[in-house]
């Protein structure tokens, strides 16, 4: 039997500011891609379809995977996608013969990667920098631990600081070649990764976030918002997220509703979007987990500042747009309570 396939299509930014992407309801526009997605399909058979949205079309080449994932859940409670006739993606065909997909360009919500094998896509995930000639860590058919990002290769060697940092060393770059010709050298010895992590008994590395992100709350706690934020924008009503906390008594967030949501009005999509952090928080230890929200006046993107070229957010600069709306929600709730 013909195999069955679902396409993503990738819509840049520039585009998604035209019609009729910017005019009307996701709704209204969607069924128009149909026809040029079974145009370009040709003979594959193609099952239903979603959109990802980027700021360029090369960013969803580098991010892909995390995006991929979520069109192709967002299709399925859409009613757009047959799961159970999935055998592949149409973006990229992925051959019969597939053994492995090793997934590391960011961090993956809770589960991803079962719904992946759950579409058939042979997905683990691994974890690796330039620096370090690439991939450190990964899972394998043979040696697999979900949640983790697998066990460290025999190229090098890994260790914890005793911040938790990662630390790896081995046939790693000597340094960075600048635009000018040089070559800044990189510290000797092990590179210092700068993400925060934990080692089981068995070798199996868990990552918990950037360290230059980590913030510690007004009861001492440390809480890497890069976990949360990967959480709640994971979640279909969610877009983008950004989590504060340093020396507060809880954790707040600002949040990016999905434009397919902000169509259907103020109203519903405020209480789906509440309904989205609930579930989130109900999977975060306590001090973790996010107790107010604000809605953010728009996108973070590269054009407003707000978003690096490589799609991480400048927390700084939203730090610095948001910070007087953040105060007053902490602010209202010290006065509600005395």
């Amino acid at each position: 039997a013909q195999p069955s396939h679902v396409a993503v299509v990738a819509i840049d930014e520039e585009t998604y500011r035209r019609p009729p992407f910017n005019e009307t309801p996701q709704a209204t526009w969607l069924p128009l891609l149909a026809p040029v997605v079974n145009a370009v399909a040709g003979e594959a058979a193609v099952v239903g379809f979603d959109v990802v949205y980027s700021t360029s079309l090369d960013t969803i080449q580098r991010g892909f995977e995390r995006d991929f994932l979520i069109a192709l859940r967002n299709a399925a409670r859409a009613g757009r996608l047959v799961l159970g006739k999935v055998q592949h993606s149409a973006f990229p065909i992925l051959p019969h013969a597939a053994q492995q997909v090793a997934v590391g360009g960011a961090a993956l919500p809770e589960g991803a990667v079962q719904r992946a094998r759950d579409l058939g896509l042979p997905v683990f995930e691994g974890y690796g920098l330039s620096e370090c000639g690439s991939v450190v860590t990964l899972n394998t058919r043979t040696y697999n631990r979900p949640g983790s990002v697998g066990r460290v290769l025999p190229h090098c060697t890994l260790t914890l600081a005793e911040d938790g940092e990662v630390m790896v060393a081995g046939p790693n770059a000597v340094g960075y070649l600048e635009a000018d010709g040089k070559v800044s050298m990189l510290p000797a010895g092990p590179v210092a990764t700068g993400d925060i992590g934990r080692l089981d008994a068995d070798g199996y590395l868990y990552l918990l976030g950037r360290k230059k992100n980590m913030f510690i709350t007004a009861f001492g706690r440390n809480v890497a918002p890069d976990w949360v934020e990967c959480e709640l924008s994971a979640m279909p009503t969610i877009a983008q997220a950004i989590v504060f906390g340093e020396a507060r008594p809880w954790n707040a967030a600002v949040i990016v509703p999905r434009p397919e949501i902000l169509a259907q009005g103020t109203a519903v999509w405020r209480e789906r979007v509440a309904v989205d952090i609930d579930q989130v928080n109900a999977r975060l230890p306590d001090y973790a987990r996010v107790r107010h929200w604000l809605v953010a006046d728009q996108p973070f993107l590269p054009a407003n500042g707000l978003l690096t070229w490589n799609g991480r957010l400048r927390r700084e600069q939203i730090a610095v747009v948001y910070q007087e709306r953040l105060d007053r929600l902490y602010h209202e709730e010290l006065s509600d309570v005395s």
